[in-house]
């Protein structure tokens, strides 16, 4: 009778201690939270002014950010300007949020926006979609006006499009290989980027 207590026990005490270790396997937790994604191509470049794929647009949309965006329902709503109006049938004035910063710590002024759609409007692949801008007037650090050639119904929407990502202008006018270092004011950031292998952002 002993025998087959004993013989019980350590049956139960194997068990249990089974248990245990598969009870702990599954309340393991990963020690950061990663998301690995995968592309049927690779990026291009991630200069919003130069990609014209979607591989690389991807991309950009999670290190910039636009003025105004649109929402599931296709609805403009506000970006990193917190407000807008119809100033003139060509004027649209644009109301900066304040305090936003740049990944490298620079924060967003309306000499940013001004040096993004002056250099969107030069651009051989994208320009067309703001050929209708005359001029952009920055009276304060947080107002951008921008004054178009005639009356444009498409601008407002076009300011939504990915290539009218805010560049840093002191980033970009002091950096030799733009298209593959980023700097926006977006969500993540580009760690790093090896060609035909594969890009960190965090």
């Amino acid at each position: 009778m002993k025998k087959i207590f004993k013989l019980l026990l350590l049956v139960t005490l194997f068990i249990s201690c089974g248990k245990e270790k598969e009870s702990t396997k599954q309340v393991a937790t990963p020690k950061g939270n990663k998301l690995i994604y995968t592309q049927s191509s690779e990026s291009v470049t991630l200069h919003p002014h130069e990609a014209t794929d979607v591989y690389s647009r991807r991309i950009i949309s999670n290190i910039f950010d636009r003025l105004i965006e649109t929402d599931e329902n296709l609805k403009i709503v506000p970006g990193l300007a917190e407000s807008w109006e119809q100033v003139s049938p060509t004027e649209l004035k644009f109301n900066l949020r304040k305090g936003v910063k740049f990944q490298n710590g620079d924060e967003l002024t309306s000499e940013d926006v001004k040096y993004t759609l002056e250099n969107a409007k030069k651009s051989s692949k994208v320009g067309t979609l703001y050929s209708a801008i005359d001029s952009i007037e920055t009276p304060d650090k947080y107002t951008a006006i921008i004054k178009t050639s005639a009356p444009s119904g498409s601008l407002i929407h076009h300011l939504t499009h990915i290539t009218a990502s805010i560049l840093n202008k002191n980033y970009y006018e002091n950096t030799k290989d733009v298209n593959h270092t980023p700097m926006g004011t977006g969500a993540y950031s580009l760690v790093e980027w090896k060609p035909g292998s594969y890009m960190t952002l965090k």
